[in-house]
């Protein structure tokens, strides 16, 4: 996860779901505001499929819902949690529905206990506590007017698909219903968008495909060290007891390449990453430093997780591939984000050690094969290589 969005996650955690506690942006008291918990309490009462219930408690709470800055009702029950009884999945998706039907700028105001302008949406902190039945009923309402500009608003440095994927309680449910969603708005922009930039710290630009490149592990032991290299350990078993089969995967050629390749094949071309030393390259997701850390890998089902993921994004907008990353002073392509990983991860091993694991990663075999089948070969090598070696590396 992003360590910017990672310090805003545990924040709220820390602070009931909120930030910073005090004085709010308005200058009031953070007491004055109940973030419309009395609100709520009142709308937890009423049917609002009910058109007389549902019109007398909105004459009484009209100028509070209207008020700006607003009350942050949608952000109270965006935070809610194990409260099921007076707000069940459907009695969430009852109000919603309503309410946004009538106030659907209520989407778009950030939090005010973070006490700026940059504070989450209310989408954004469903997703940062994996509050499914809000997002779901969210994304789900074929009336709300908003929702194409809601969606590609940023919170710390990333969009509602990065944060999505980078949460530490993700949802493959959310995210495979963001994908979906973004692609029916046609909100391409939303799958080539980069985070991070803009002078932000200890940020990359990552699109959220550049994400999923490192969905199935995690880090433990990074701190500075300017004097030493990565030190990196992995797991070198298979969980799923699968042995590369260097003679099937990635073998899939059309005539054009045939014909392009002559007696090469792609899958024995070079790596652009080969004679790359992790040691000597910035961490991409920890700013501009050497770093000693241990990449523990993911589990079964992390990997496949993020297959499905990588699968739909791919196949909702293709175009991503190509897209950059523009980390340190190396741009990556995800295909080489991806090698660049797992270079990290097995760094104690030999090159051919090394050359194995990339053989049989299931990511970077599905993007090397679908660039193979479906892209024409100037698009390929962009994907695969970095400017200027893969033409040197095919040719050799």
């Amino acid at each position: 996860m992003d360590a910017k969005a990672d310090k805003e996650a545990k924040k709220m955690k820390e602070s009931g779901g909120g930030g910073t506690r005090g004085k709010h942006r308005d200058g009031g008291s953070a007491k004055k505001n109940d973030g419309g918990a009395s609100i709520l309490k009142a709308a937890s009462k009423i049917d609002f499929t009910n058109t007389e219930d549902a019109n007398e408690w909105d004459a009484k709470y009209k100028q509070k819902l209207t008020k700006k800055p607003g009350n942050q009702i949608l952000h109270t029950l965006a935070k809610m949690e194990g409260d099921t009884e007076k707000w069940s999945s459907q009695k969430v998706k009852e109000f919603l529905d309503w309410v946004l039907g009538r106030y659907h700028n209520l989407l778009k105001e950030r939090d005010s206990e973070y006490g700026s302008q940059d504070g989450p949406m209310p989408i954004h902190t469903a997703l940062l506590r994996g509050n499914a039945c809000f997002v779901k009923a969210v994304l789900s309402n074929k009336d709300l007017i908003n929702l194409n500009d809601v969606l590609p608003q940023y919170f710390s440095s990333r969009n509602t698909l990065h944060i999505a994927i980078t949460s530490e309680n993700r949802s493959m449910e959310l995210i495979e219903l963001l994908i979906e969603k973004c692609a029916e708005l046609k909100l391409d922009k939303m799958f080539t968008a980069p985070g991070g930039g803009g002078g932000q710290d200890a940020t990359t630009k990552n699109t959220p495909l550049h994400d999923c490149m490192a969905m199935d592990r995690t880090e433990e032991g990074l701190e500075e060290d300017d004097e030493s290299s990565s030190s990196l350990s992995s797991d070198e078993e298979d969980d799923e007891g699968n042995e590369s089969d260097d003679g099937d995967k990635g073998s899939v050629r059309s005539p054009e390449q045939d014909r392009t390749t002559k007696d090469h094949d792609w899958e024995n071309v070079k790596s652009p990453l080969t004679a790359r030393s992790p040691n000597s390259s910035k961490h991409p997701f920890g700013g501009n430093r050497r770093v000693n850390t241990i990449m523990i890998p993911g589990t079964a089902k992390e990997r496949n997780d993020m297959l499905r993921v990588v699968k739909l994004l791919v196949d909702k907008h293709y175009l991503a591939l190509m897209a950059t990353n523009d980390s340190d002073k190396e741009s990556r392509t995800p295909y080489q984000e991806r090698l660049y990983q797992l270079r990290m991860m097995h760094s104690d091993k030999d090159e051919e050690g090394i050359q194995r694991e990339i053989a049989k990663d299931e990511v970077a075999n599905y993007i090397r094969e679908y660039c193979i089948r479906n892209l024409p070969r100037d698009e390929i090598m962009k994907c695969l290589y970095h400017r200027g070696q893969g033409e040197t590396e095919f040719h050799a």
